[in-house]
């Protein structure tokens, strides 16, 4: 639905040569046989006023996606209370701000992070501490005095109205006075207008010419100018019932348990981190990360985050998590690596399972932070975490395993192979159930694991000037390694369990003396990712 000003229907174009762009507004409406068909971004408000909400079917009681509008922003009730005043919202789910603290939705940006991750079956993983304690959607600035920021980040004060440098910290209550929570854009010089981002509105209609000119419009505390705000001091122009409280983008204690959504709030039986002190215990899993990857790591680590599945919550939960449109998952931790006691631990990786039985693999880890282990071990340890639990997650056993790539061994031809003036040269190769050395993938698969080999596909091409170019086996086309074919013919499906053979048509007019490199590819049927591949060079003498 596009809506312009006035009738001239040129305007509204920024390329090639921009007629009035703002004159333009576009939105849209779905027309569908299945609510799933919506992309789940368009199903919610998230961000902004609910007043401006578009959508009836979003409001309290719509036919679609109910009281998805964002309830966060203001409580319309300020002394006088107007919240009868648009009776499609629910007064009871109303707040000023998401815990008190942040005016988004953080509920429903929680929930688009765990559905994605549960319906595409990904492998996710948090890097250390208390995760999902902070949230951004962008422009934010802080630091905390935890990660040895305790005055934040100093930046230029002219956006914010200043001359001078100022601290700012939109991610928490601390760091100057001036430079706290969130911000709203406003004029200067005694002007009553400020920005709504979340409808486009960035500019008012006595800067547009400034804003189409530069794309920007001047900082400053001045008529004509405009700074960056916290939103208690925006007063004017604002409907009745409503003042803005000062908000930040820390979600605190109730960021995690709103991300996994598990448990009950009555007992509360959640997932959550707990503030600790002392040292977690490698073992189980844990261990293999130290022998399988040459990666030397402490028998005992601090770590002061420690976290859990099913813990007494005391009251860190969202707003939302008794509410119908956030259905609860199930969480169980499927491997440990640094377990504190019997229900905490350091590092694990946990299993998210939707009410659809799709299920999400987080790697949690809870271990102390970067002033206490250093940047440096905590990025490779949570690589390694995640690499690991890439092959934990294939084991059966698991709900809703992933399927593993086999190895992929070529056994002939090989380097040492004599190949003389071949008119075919067969190439035989295996597809092994393990990882790249021939190790099981980890220590909880069988001795005689093996996957099915129904569910494999082969891509296999070659290279004249040793690996530069590849070209498909089949026709000598351009072939691109690591990017699955779409096209049927140039993949080969599995003959059934044992060794694989395809016959290289090799004349003498095609394939002169010289070096060749072969290299084959494994895929899974229907999937472009996870795929494995081996190469091996040859010489044809003629």
């Amino acid at each position: 639905v596009r809506t312009r000003i006035d009738k001239d229907l040129t305007t509204g174009q920024v390329y090639p040569l921009a007629i009035d762009p703002a004159n333009l507004s576009t939105t849209y409406t779905w027309w569908v046989d299945s609510l799933e068909d919506v992309p789940f971004t368009e199903r919610s408000q998230f961000i902004g006023d609910p007043r401006h909400m578009p959508y009836a079917d979003c409001f309290d009681g719509g036919a679609s996606f109910p009281n998805s509008y964002n309830p966060y922003h203001d409580n319309l009730s300020n002394g006088t209370n107007a919240q009868s005043w648009w009776p499609a919202l629910d007064a009871g789910r109303l707040r000023d701000g998401w815990r008190g603290r942040t005016e988004i939705d953080y509920g429903r940006y929680a929930q688009l992070i765990r559905e994605s991750l549960a319906r595409s079956g990904s492998l996710w993983c948090t890097l250390t501490g208390f995760s999902y304690y902070y949230v951004g959607i962008g422009g934010e600035i802080g630091y905390d005095g935890a990660n040895n920021y305790p005055n934040s980040i100093t930046v230029d004060g002219a956006p914010y109205g200043y001359g001078a440098p100022l601290t700012v910290n939109n991610m928490a209550s601390a760091g100057s006075s001036n430079g706290r929570y969130v911000k709203y854009v406003r004029e200067g010089g005694g002007s009553s207008w400020w920005s709504q981002a979340w409808l486009g509105e960035l500019y008012p209609d006595s800067a547009y010419a400034t804003w189409v000119t530069t794309g920007t419009i001047p900082s400053g505390n001045a008529t004509n100018r405009f700074y960056r705000t916290r939103r208690s001091n925006i007063t004017a122009n604002l409907p009745a019932g409503t003042s803005f409280i000062n908000t930040y983008r820390r979600t605190q204690t109730e960021g995690s348990t709103s991300i996994f959504n598990i448990g009950t709030s009555s007992p509360h039986s959640t997932f959550h981190h707990q503030f600790a002190s002392g040292n977690s215990t490698i073992g189980g899993a844990g261990l293999e990360l130290q022998s399988n990857y040459n990666f030397v790591l402490p028998s005992s680590i601090p770590t002061n985050r420690p976290f859990g599945v099913n813990l007494s919550s005391s009251g860190w939960i969202g707003d939302e998590y008794n509410q119908a449109e956030f259905p609860k998952f199930t969480g169980s931790i499927l491997k440990s690596y640094y377990q504190k006691s019997g229900s905490t631990y350091g590092s694990a990786l946990v299993g998210l399972t939707s009410p659809n039985n799709e299920t999400a693999f987080i790697v949690v880890n809870g271990l102390s932070q970067t002033v206490e282990l250093g940047s440096s071990f905590i990025g490779k340890y949570s690589v390694l975490a995640l690499l690991h639990s890439y092959f934990e997650t294939g084991n059966p056993s698991i709900t809703n395993n992933h399927e593993l790539p086999p190895r992929i061994l070529i056994n002939s031809p090989t380097e040492i192979t004599d190949i003389q003036n071949p008119t075919t040269i067969p190439i035989q190769w295996s597809a092994q159930w393990k990882r790249w050395d021939g190790q099981k993938y980890s220590g909880s698969f069988s001795s005689g694991y093996a996957g099915n080999e129904a569910t494999l596909e082969y891509v296999i091409m070659y290279s004249k000037d040793g690996g530069k170019n590849f070209l498909y086996i089949q026709d000598d086309s351009a072939a691109t390694p690591g990017v699955r074919p779409s096209s049927s013919a140039y993949r080969i499906s599995d003959f059934g369990v044992g060794d694989e053979t395809y016959n290289w048509p090799t004349p003498s007019a095609g394939y002169p003396e010289g070096s060749y490199v072969i290299r084959i590819e494994g895929y899974r049927v229907g999937s472009n990712l996870h795929y494995s591949y081996h190469q091996a060079k040859v010489y044809i003498h003629r």
